[in-house]
Order: structure tokens, then sequence, then C-alpha cells
């Protein structure tokens, strides 16, 4: 036997963003909750980020060893972390919507890394 709230959910297939607003817009634990949701579908994304930062950091730096490679990549993914985290606090002082708050990391850390694979591109040939 299914529940009320089973089909509140079902009448929003796929908007659980909306649904958790829905349930109590002013309160902080749905705002969080919320921001929870899209940090969810952001962290995927940043994947395919890392790949493409990942490439031109290991063409670049393949005559430091790979002990260069593995440091600049952990400083990349600890800026990211920070910026991640950081967006994650200012979402949920209701500062930036929890939207924008999770997926600028990745914005800022695609146009780094499209900048950089563009870059590479053009110093290898």
């Amino acid at each position: 036997m299914r529940g009320r709230g089973h089909e509140r959910a079902h009448e929003h297939d796929g908007n659980l963003p909306h649904l958790v607003r829905e349930l109590n817009p002013d309160s902080v634990q749905a705002r969080q909750f919320e921001v929870e949701i899209w940090k969810k579908y952001s962290l995927p994304a940043a994947c395919v980020i890392f790949v493409l930062i990942g490439v031109p950091l290991a063409v670049r730096y393949h005559r430091g060893g790979i002990s260069m490679v593995v440091g600049v990549s952990f400083l990349v993914f600890t800026a990211y972390y920070v910026a991640l985290i950081g967006g994650e606090s200012i979402a949920d002082q209701e500062l930036l919507s929890p939207f924008w708050a999770m997926w600028a990391p990745n914005v800022l850390f695609l146009a780094v890394g499209v900048a950089a694979f563009y870059h590479s591109r053009r110093a290898g040939g």
C-alpha cells in the first residue's frame, strides 16, 4: 500500500528540488536538502571537467615525472573541493540559489579546463 507521500513525489517526476521546497519552503532543512540534491547532480559532471583539466596537466608536466602530475592534480582537486564547500555554505546562508552554488565550481573549472586544453593544443601543434 502506497502512502500519500509517494503519490505527491510521483506527481513531480524528476523535480526533487521543487518537491523539497514544497514541503516547507522556508525551512532551513529544506534548503539544505535542495543543496544536497544539486550537489548530487553536479559532482558527476565534475569528473568530465577533471579530465579536461588533467589531460593538459599530464602533457605539460610530463618531464617533471608522475610526482609533479599527482601534486598538481591534488592542488586542483583541493581547490575544487574548497569551492564546492564554499558554495554549499553560501547556499545554506541563502546568499545564492542552491543550483548556482553547486554548479558555479563546475562552470569555473570548466572554463579553466577548456582554456588549458586549448592552450596545450596550441603549444603542441
